[in-house]
């Protein structure tokens, strides 16, 4: 939240803006020391970075526009993803596609600090982009065992972050068209697959990350 937040601050953008930037950074930051083989490192300076960000935050508490951060993205974010941790709590790998490969890549991150295409892992195909899994890693890194439904609820938030910037047009007293709005959004990616949040399946991802890209680029000032 701190990432989310302190980018808000700085460059200004609400805080559904920032959220889904401060995701692919944390992605990105240990993808890089991931190449290495040193991905707990990676997630050692994230948490690092978080702490500083937090302590800048609450030295210039007084400078943070609020109307920034308390805007209908983040409560789309917030309670989607509180609805995702209920849901998900005990759930547990069921499909085989994801036992035989989302899931134990992301266990071969976690068991050995190194991304799924490392001469470690007894994955059979690393050809897949580890970026979903990355992010996997991120919130399986302090869970003492590996947490199935943690993968789920990571998946999810990824989801939820790219769905929130749509959000932003609307300003906080218009609270009709955003509920609304934020009610088909949820929807949005059961259209084509209606099991969309409860399996680690790419390509809704892959067509989210496309349509943020595209909302970015005409939504341009």
């Amino acid at each position: 939240a701190s990432f989310a937040i302190f980018f808000s601050h700085i460059f200004k953008k609400r805080i559904e803006e920032t959220t889904i930037f401060s995701v692919l950074l944390i992605i990105l930051i240990l993808y890089i020391f991931g190449i290495s083989s040193i991905l707990n490192i990676g997630w050692y300076l994230i948490c690092i970075l978080s702490i500083v960000f937090f302590f800048f935050l609450l030295i210039n508490y007084k400078k943070i526009n609020t109307k920034l951060l308390f805007t209908w993205g983040f409560i789309f974010i917030v309670t989607t993803t509180i609805v995702s941790l209920i849901i998900h709590r005990y759930r547990v790998v069921t499909v085989f596609d994801e036992f035989n490969h989302w899931f134990l890549a992301a266990k071969n991150m976690y068991t050995n600090n190194e991304l799924y295409t490392s001469l470690n892992s007894n994955l059979f195909s690393k050809d897949y982009p580890p970026v979903s899994t990355i992010f996997h890693y991120f919130w399986l890194k302090p869970s003492v065992n590996f947490n199935d439904s943690l993968v789920f609820i990571s998946m999810n938030f990824l989801i939820f972050s790219l769905l929130a910037p749509a959000l932003s047009i609307f300003k906080n007293n218009q609270w009709k068209q955003a509920l609304l709005s934020g009610f088909f959004l949820f929807l949005l990616p059961l259209t084509p697959c209606n099991f969309v949040y409860t399996n680690t399946f790419v390509d809704a991802l892959l067509g989210l990350m496309f349509a943020y890209i595209l909302l970015k680029y005409f939504t341009k000032k």
